[in-house]
């Protein structure tokens, strides 16, 4: 399995219907955070490939463009200039869209996942000073709440299906290296310890 850019539109749509299908909040059938494929067509999609080639999971950077977790609390209004006052957009980029499959191929799939994907994201450290992220999962944002340096936003917004409550977190270079370490103790450690 591999990291790589996809670049071919069949495989960034194929990332989209997986995206999609896997982790969309669904409600009464229908999926309430299905990704537009103009958002991936303007950004950068990576993706685990294995040697079938079958997409495993991925994420997205995006850089210099319209931020997806900007977006949204824009068109519900709110405002988090304060916030962001001692940052520069310039400074900023964006990581969304991460998921991965079940089927990884045990703990070890599941480390060189995150690995990969935090090496992937640290060499944008050279030119920007923080990545922007945001989550729905209130059980993951406890986790994430630990290591991010600052929290954007928590609170309600209005999407697809209804109300939904989102975080939006920043981290700089250092808080990446501390959810990779944290988020091992937490699966080997911690999980082992509590099931005895």
């Amino acid at each position: 399995m591999k990291l790589t850019r996809l670049t071919l539109l069949e495989d960034i749509k194929n990332f989209s219907e997986l995206y999609n299908e896997r982790l969309s909040v669904k409600s009464s059938g229908q999926q309430s955070m299905s990704i537009p494929l103009e958002f991936l067509l303007k950004n950068d999609v990576y993706g685990f490939v294995d040697k079938k080639r079958k997409l495993k999971g991925g994420f997205v950077l995006s850089r210099d463009v319209e931020f997806r977790w900007k977006k949204l609390l824009e068109i519900n209004k709110i405002d988090v200039s304060h916030r962001l006052a001692d940052l520069k957009e310039s400074e900023l980029f964006e990581v969304s869209c991460l998921w991965k499959s079940q089927d990884l191929g045990g703990s070890f799939g599941t480390v060189y996942f995150w690995l990969r994907t935090i090496l992937k994201i640290q060499k944008e450290f050279k030119r920007y000073k923080y990545f922007v992220s945001g989550n729905f999962n209130s059980g993951i944002n406890k986790y994430y709440h630990l290591c991010a340096s600052r929290i954007i936003f928590s609170g309600a917004v209005d999407i697809n299906s209804g109300p939904r409550v989102i975080t939006v977190f920043a981290y700089n270079k250092n808080d990446l290296l501390k959810c990779f370490f944290s988020g091992l103790i937490q699966r080997f450690v911690v999980r082992k310890l509590s099931s005895g």
